[in-house]
């Protein structure tokens, strides 16, 4: 009995710990927020000083070379890049061009001139498989679309293209203006990679300085610190011994 006691002790000054470094572990990744504007809206909403890149000027077709803008450099890192004149599927505002990356392993990279506090996007025709690794001064994260899909942020409203030109097309996938805030120093970001399942984005959108308050539908965070199946599984040894 004193030897399950003992044990039953230890594992409680663990789990103590566990829990200690699992609060540390998501504030530091709340570094990032991510959300979505209400629907409709198809660029940013904050008020900071914006530099914007929204492929207009860009030449229609294929790209693989680097092409150097004022919000950044983007690279392709494997596969082409494409840019699309607008239509059902894309274009903010029912205008101009959109950046296209198609399936089949393309890859797109934008690394910033100097670390920003806030990059949106006008995200059309999402779907779940659409993918975004985000570089900050102190981590990396993975984002995958499916987390807006799973999050109450996401409406029916945001289901169909909203332009006049394109409304009511392709009532089965999402578009909304995606947020991305950097909420200290440390998490500013300094590269962003588009990639995944056909993935249609408009309206690339920094803000260097400040940071920016967090506006828009919070999506909920779909990077959960690892610590935290090993806190489950203490609690969950903690229960048993406990139980008898």
């Amino acid at each position: 009995m004193q030897q399950d006691t003992n044990l039953t002790a230890r594992l409680s000054h663990i789990a103590t710990a566990a829990f200690a470094w699992l609060a540390m572990s998501a504030s530091a990744h709340a570094g990032l927020i991510l959300t979505i504007e209400e629907a409709g809206i198809q660029d940013s909403q904050v008020t900071g000083t914006k530099i914007v890149e929204n492929f207009d000027e860009w030449g229609e077709g294929s790209f693989v070379e680097d092409v150097e803008t004022e919000i950044g450099t983007y690279s392709v890192l494997s596969g082409s890049g494409n840019i699309v004149p607008h239509g059902q599927y894309g274009g903010a505002d029912g205008e101009g061009n959109y950046l296209f990356t198609s399936r089949g392993g393309n890859q797109i990279e934008l690394v910033f001139d100097q670390p920003i506090s806030y990059f949106g996007f006008w995200w059309s025709a999402g779907d779940g498989g659409n993918l975004l690794d985000v570089d900050t001064l102190n981590n990396s994260h993975h984002f995958t679309t499916q987390a807006i899909y799973d999050a109450e942020a996401l409406s029916d409203a945001h289901m169909g293209n909203p332009n006049t030109n394109y409304l009511g097309k392709n009532k089965r996938e999402p578009y909304a203006f995606v947020n991305l805030f950097a909420t200290d120093q440390q998490s500013r970001i300094e590269s962003i990679r588009f990639y995944g399942s056909n993935f249609e984005s408009d309206n690339h959108t920094v803000v260097v300085t400040p940071l920016q308050q967090v506006r828009g539908r919070v999506v909920s965070d779909v990077n959960e610190p690892p610590v935290a199946a090993l806190m489950a599984g203490l609690l969950g040894l903690l229960l048993l011994r406990r139980k008898k």
